[in-house]
């Protein structure tokens, strides 16, 4: 899958942006525990963000995913080699 945003957006922009999400999902998710521990009923903008910040994720996990570089190994040394045979 070739990514669109490779050239527009640096590496360590889209390094951020990922931890970034990562950190408004645990908050809004934690929020919502909060309330449902509480017994109090979720609020409305909690309703409306939560499917809305799910649907945004499957864009950054395209994203991600577009970005995975997969790599075979070298092979490795074996034990004689590295003792100095």
């Amino acid at each position: 899958m070739q990514n669109p945003l490779v050239d527009f957006l640096t590496p360590h922009f889209r390094q951020r942006l990922y931890i970034g999400y990562a950190f408004v999902g645990l908050a809004l998710s934690g929020t919502q525990v909060g309330f449902s521990a509480a017994g109090q009923g979720q609020p409305t903008w909690l309703t409306v963000v939560l499917p809305v910040f799910a649907f945004v994720g499957t864009a950054l996990g395209a994203t991600a995913a577009s970005n995975v570089q997969t790599v075979k190994e070298a092979p490795q040394a074996t034990a004689s080699a590295e003792v100095g045979g």
